[in-house]
């Protein structure tokens, strides 16, 4: 994988998480800018996804192949399901649950780093 764009998606999703949390306190349903920033970071996780098949294609292979399959799906599953929660339940809660998506995005990009690379990172 690539690292430069593994920490970015992981600073993005940081950075899009505090406006989601922001979005929470201020108690209202996520917005606009919240839904556009889940999608920008969905396309960015996308990116990371074709990067890491034709890695993969090319003979680069991941230390713990299944595992990083497991985070692969779940990498492009995550935002989308939040997303839709948003659209369809219109409480703060949504705003809550986007932020959560955002969080979750950044663990498992981490762990996918760590099983690309093996146990010694």
């Amino acid at each position: 994988m690539i690292p430069w764009l593994g920490n970015g998606l992981m600073i993005a999703a940081l950075l899009f998480a505090a406006f989601a949390i922001i979005t929470f306190f201020r108690k209202q349903p996520p917005g606009t800018i919240d839904l556009t920033l889940a999608l920008i970071l969905e396309v960015a996780v996308l990116a990371q996804v074709v990067v890491a098949i034709v890695l993969m294609v090319g003979g680069d292979r991941p230390v713990e192949f299944g595992t990083f399959i497991g985070y692969l799906v779940a990498s492009v599953l995550i935002l989308p399901l939040a997303m839709l929660w948003g659209l369809s339940e219109r409480s703060k809660w949504s705003s809550l649950v986007l932020f959560v998506a955002f969080f979750v995005v950044i663990v498992i990009v981490l762990r996918m780093q760590q099983t690309w690379l093996g146990p010694g990172v």
